[in-house]
């Protein structure tokens, strides 16, 4: 057996799993951990294809059975990978508090279990996990991808423009894509208490029929971004960063909580929820949408999930009391009430987030 770690993750693109893959690895690297990266996909396809690893730089595509230990970033149910290794480190995500009992079983193997967030530790501690082997490694930044700040401070005037980014196509009650929708168009629409400042909602969402439904008759307050490719975190600041007035992000259930992280690190004011991942990286800066109790919910690979419920009324309430925030920053022409102050990057580096995870998986090795 060789002491290194085998690291399978998602190295082909920018969505969440490939962003963490990457930072999660760059952030051993860089603490001193002996690892291989190998993307997932390439079991199945056998040979070598270069095209699967984006954004790799410095890391060591290779793979080596022979590996002490093996990390896998992912489902707990995909974790078959592992199985090679003496040690068994997953990476895990859930976006559910019920787990199925094959997760379960397949997370109980493993040596040691990383999680983004303390809600999430405690759903795998309660489905019996020792607790011990479970440890929270937050989502951390990567600085190179964050180095661009607005130019502007957040305005309320006509043109106002607001983001909401989500990936969930089939599970959009899960980011509360829907409820925000219905509150948009009841605050800023026709008859709505903000109608004459002509705002306009930016949806970065992949395309689905009800989208389009749920905007019928009044298409002119959103600006439907519909896309099934995932931008690179660099491209997201360039195209957002100077017209935004705020994140919007309602989530019922996250994982990792990336957007606003994202968004706090480049100075952009923070609406959203308080709850599961959104945990946390909470901050006193954002305008909280409170969430309610927990329903049933499905999500990706768990149809039988439960999540805390989102309201549109909620998210009514929130985006109304942060519409009063800015008003009163305006008035008092600072905005340091609604913004992150310096060292917030540096604080949620890859590197910081990793350190224990480094320490752990050195001792296993």
């Amino acid at each position: 057996m060789t002491e290194l770690l085998q690291f399978y993750g998602q190295f082909g693109g920018y969505w969440s799993n490939c962003g963490v893959s990457r930072g999660l690895a760059r952030g051993l690297h860089a603490n001193g951990v002996r690892l291989q990266v190998f993307e997932t996909a390439q079991a199945a396809l056998g040979d070598f294809d270069p095209s699967l690893y984006v954004d790799t730089d410095d890391l060591q595509v290779s793979y080596d059975p022979e590996a002490k230990a093996g990390l896998f970033v992912g489902y707990p149910i995909q974790s078959g990978m592992l199985d090679a290794h003496d040690v068994k480190i997953g990476a895990f995500i859930a976006e559910s508090e019920v787990l199925p009992e094959m997760w379960v079983r397949c997370a109980d193997r493993c040596d040691l279990i990383a999680v983004p967030s303390d809600w999430l530790r405690n759903v795998f501690i309660e489905h019996g996990i020792n607790k011990d082997r479970v440890l929270t490694v937050p989502h951390g930044l990567d600085p190179r991808y964050f180095m661009t700040p607005p130019k502007r401070a957040p305005k309320m005037n006509d043109g106002t423009r607001f983001l909401h980014i989500s990936g969930a196509r089939d599970f959009p009650w899960r980011k509360g894509t829907p409820q925000l929708i219905e509150a948009f168009k009841l605050l800023f629409g026709p008859s709505g208490p903000y109608a004459k400042l002509k705002a306009k909602l930016v949806l970065r969402t992949p395309d689905a029929e009800w989208i389009h439904k749920a905007v019928l008759g009044v298409e002119n307050l959103f600006v439907l971004d519909l896309d099934d490719g995932a931008l690179s975190a660099h491209k997201m600041m360039q195209r957002y960063c100077d017209n935004i007035t705020a994140l919007v992000q309602p989530s019922a259930v996250e994982a990792f909580g990336i957007c606003p992280l994202e968004a706090r690190a480049i100075g952009i004011p923070v609406i959203c929820t308080h709850c599961t991942g959104h945990a946390q990286h909470k901050s006193s800066t954002d305008t909280v949408i409170v969430h309610g109790d927990s329903i049933d919910m499905r999500a990706n690979g768990i149809p039988k999930g439960r999540a805390p419920e989102i309201t549109t009324p909620e998210v009514i309430k929130g985006i109304v009391r942060f519409m009063n925030r800015l008003r009163a920053a305006i008035q008092k022409g600072s905005h340091v009430d609604l913004v992150q102050p310096d060292g917030y990057l540096e604080q949620y580096t890859w590197q910081n987030a990793t350190k224990e995870l480094a320490s752990r998986i050195k001792g296993l090795l």
